[in-house]
């Protein structure tokens, strides 16, 4: 798949473990002598998990934090470091409706998309002086390959105010807004891409 898309947009790509440091280090080496300098980074690694907060274990937790969570430092520290010397950046990453809203079976993806959401503010405040902007796109539900089974087995799975679920294509556009020039002036942010469901009521009649 790698190579397909790769081709689609006339890019490169490398394989690599972003949970490992060393590989992440070569993630950007293999950037910069592909393109010369990292000045965008947009992260969209991520898992969801649903069990009962009783069901979830330690290994789950754990795994839902390095997937969703712990792996972003790394990515973040390595992009800062170089945009730093290159005199600004930007970078995008992906959070979740379950930041704002709750739902029976998702606390360790919630919890642990909730401190992503929380570095991104904090960093987002550190590194403004370097010119490097940070920001974050939650997305609601959303027909991906993993969920597009599920959505279209729930009768009534498209709830949205616009009602529809979304595409993929909804949220890459909002990450390329936070990621150009039109979002110059925004850091710290998240933007909800959810179709509204993140503010109706749920018992709003339709």
């Amino acid at each position: 798949m790698v190579t397909q898309v790769a081709k689609e947009i006339g890019g490169e790509y490398c394989v690599a473990n972003v949970l490992n440091a060393d590989e992440v280090e070569r993630i950007f080496a293999e950037t910069e002598n592909a393109f010369g300098a990292v000045d965008i980074l947009v992260d969209i690694v991520g898992m969801g998990l649903f069990k009962t907060f009783i069901e979830t274990t330690e290994e789950d937790w754990d795994r839902m934090f390095a997937i969703n969570f712990l792996h972003v430092r790394l990515l973040m520290k390595g992009a800062a470091l170089r945009m730093k010397e290159s005199g600004g950046g930007t970078m995008v990453l992906i959070g979740s409706i379950d930041t704002v809203t709750s739902a029976p079976g998702h606390a360790a993806y919630a919890t642990a998309k909730s401190a992503l959401l929380s570095l991104v503010r904090s960093a987002a405040m550190e590194l403004a002086e370097f010119n490097i902007r940070i920001n974050a796109v939650s997305p609601g539900l959303t027909r991906t390959p993993r969920l597009a089974e599920m959505i279209d087995s729930r009768e009534g799975a498209a709830i949205e105010p616009l009602g529809k679920v979304g595409d993929p294509s909804d949220i890459a556009g909002a990450a390329l807004f936070l990621a150009g020039g039109l979002a110059s002036h925004i850091t710290g942010q998240t933007i909800l891409v959810d179709g509204g469901a993140s503010v109706m009521y749920a018992y709003t009649p339709r």
